[in-house]
């Protein structure tokens, strides 16, 4: 085989190596940008106020037949990741009847 056939099989290995990459790449990332659960964001309406207990918040919630998956202390903002968009709607109706004016829940 010529050192010329051997070189031109070649040349495009490079391109569809990265092409090849970026595509996994891609698949890869994709479920993390498209699937986000439906949340709550409590936060503060004052400066120097502080959060409400995340753990009263999850035993008041789950009291009332809301699904928690998980309570995260966010920048300024308490984040609470639920099952569904209805759990949302609910949990929002209770915080609102929970927690103080010195609270939004967005």
């Amino acid at each position: 085989m010529s050192r010329q056939t051997l070189f031109s099989r070649y040349r495009l290995l490079p391109f569809i190596v990265i092409v090849a990459l970026i595509i996994l790449a891609t698949i890869r990332l994709m479920p993390g940008m498209v699937v986000s659960d439906p949340v709550v964001r409590i936060m503060v309406t004052h400066k120097g106020m502080s959060l409400p207990d995340g753990f009263f918040l999850y035993q008041q919630l789950t009291a009332r037949g809301i699904t928690i998956k998980s309570i995260t202390p966010g920048p300024d903002s308490l984040v609470i990741h639920l099952e569904n968009e209805e759990q949302q709607l609910a949990a929002r109706r209770i915080l609102s009847h929970i927690l103080s004016a010195g609270y939004i829940t967005a």
